[in-house]
């Protein structure tokens, strides 16, 4: 185990509570809050599901059920879930379904399906597929605590007495032994007899009968995902998507105007192109008229008369005229090549101060490649590829490739 990762675990570690009702009172009194959560740096395990579950009333207990859920950590997210708060989404499919004969809709990472009541409940739709990657949680008791795992069999934490190690391993095991808690809230069954969630994994997986209709909620975003992960994502989608079908992404943020924007994306043929953008979705961007935008910062010394250098400008040339952001940095901002660049590639001079310049150097390449928002560092040459391997631990998001090294970083 490397240190980034013991770190990880460490850090999103801690006291644990599975009592709902205690994570209730803590929430409703911000200082109780900020000391458990700051300072005893307070968890939950999936066992505090099964905890709201025991409450008579049926309406407080889908509530402290999605409380309990939404304080549920994941890997580095938590299974965040409330009712109504995806309006701007459920009005747009439910527009779109009209004129349709008998429409599907699947709904994509619903955490415990809270957030879902308003599109089973609407009359439009022929049916409607909750699913979440992390549809279920198992969980194994021992003498001093308990063992959890996620729906892909990974271990995702370990209970010792009053406290709680996360864990989230991306390995599966074995779950002999183990018994299932399920993450559907109360309310699916109550209302619509649902009393699971289906396992989905956008990313990789596709449906065995396409649907029309495809909503993905505060999910797919810049938080979670590289731009390169959030292609795949759709593209992915897309193979679940009847021709002509549509994706709807939705995202909930105080910065956009009603805390929700919009973005429906249609699939035409093989492609998939944006349709309407409501409030500006942060990801439209990365996916405006499917040109799967690509932005790349080349490293190399300089662009004297070279090989490597000749390639440098062969390669930022091209994908700049095919519309990508393009930067190239220099060492030092100097050569006969310089003059062969296209006018929309942006030169980067580092400004290297000599060998004895390393640290300085270092964080100037960072804050450029940052500044740049590239997607790729594709360094040239021995010793820009060193500085292309240093920089990578501050640039977890760039995929870092150096070709002379024969290593690629992703």
């Amino acid at each position: 185990m490397n240190r980034s990762r013991l770190k990880h675990i460490l850090m999103e570690s801690g006291l644990c509570v599975d009592r709902v009702w205690v994570l209730d009172w803590i929430l409703k009194h911000p200082w109780a809050r900020s000391f458990a959560f700051r300072f005893l740096r307070l968890r939950v395990s999936p066992a505090i599901l099964k905890d709201a579950l025991v409450q008579i009333d049926p309406e407080e207990r889908e509530r402290l059920f999605s409380l309990g859920m939404s304080n549920i950590n994941v890997g580095d997210t938590y299974k965040t879930t409330a009712r109504a708060r995806t309006t701007l989404a459920d009005n747009a499919l439910q527009a779109l379904a009209r004129g349709v004969d008998a429409p599907k809709v699947l709904e994509i990472g619903v955490s415990d399906g809270s957030s879902s009541l308003g599109l089973l409940g609407a009359s439009v739709f022929d049916s409607v597929i909750l699913t979440d990657r992390f549809s279920r949680f198992y969980e194994k008791k021992n003498l001093f605590g308990a063992v959890y795992r996620n729906a892909d069999a990974a271990l995702l934490g370990v209970k010792f007495l009053f406290l709680y190690c996360n864990v989230s391993s991306s390995q599966p095991g074995k779950i002999d032994g183990y018994s299932v808690i399920e993450t559907a809230n109360p309310a699916l069954e109550r209302l619509h007899g649902l009393r699971s969630i289906v396992r989905f994994n956008m990313q990789t997986d596709v449906l065995d009968e396409k649907v029309h209709l495809i909503k993905c909620a505060n999910i797919l975003n810049r938080s979670y995902f590289t731009a390169r992960q959030i292609r795949k994502s759709v593209t992915n989608l897309a193979r679940s998507l009847a021709d002509g079908g549509v994706l709807v992404l939705s995202q909930n943020n105080s910065m956009y105007a009603d805390g929700e924007a919009l973005l429906v994306v249609r699939k035409t043929g093989e492609k998939m192109v944006i349709e309407r953008n409501i409030n500006n979705h942060a990801v439209a961007p990365i996916l405006e008229c499917n040109s799967e935008p690509l932005s790349v910062y080349f490293l190399i010394p300089s662009l004297e008369s070279g090989g490597a250098e000749r390639q440098v400008v062969q390669l930022a040339n091209g994908l700049a005229r095919q519309g990508k952001s393009v930067h190239v940095g220099l060492f030092r901002k100097k050569g006969c090549l310089l003059n062969e660049l296209d006018p929309a590639v942006t030169v980067v001079d580092l400004k290297k101060k000599g060998q004895v310049d390393i640290l300085g150097f270092l964080y100037r390449l960072i804050q450029s490649v940052r500044k740049s928002r590239a997607e790729v560092l594709y360094s040239f040459l021995a010793v820009p590829n060193l500085a292309s391997i240093a920089v990578k631990p501050f640039l977890p998001r760039v995929s870092v490739i150096c070709p002379y090294a024969l290593r690629t970083w992703i």
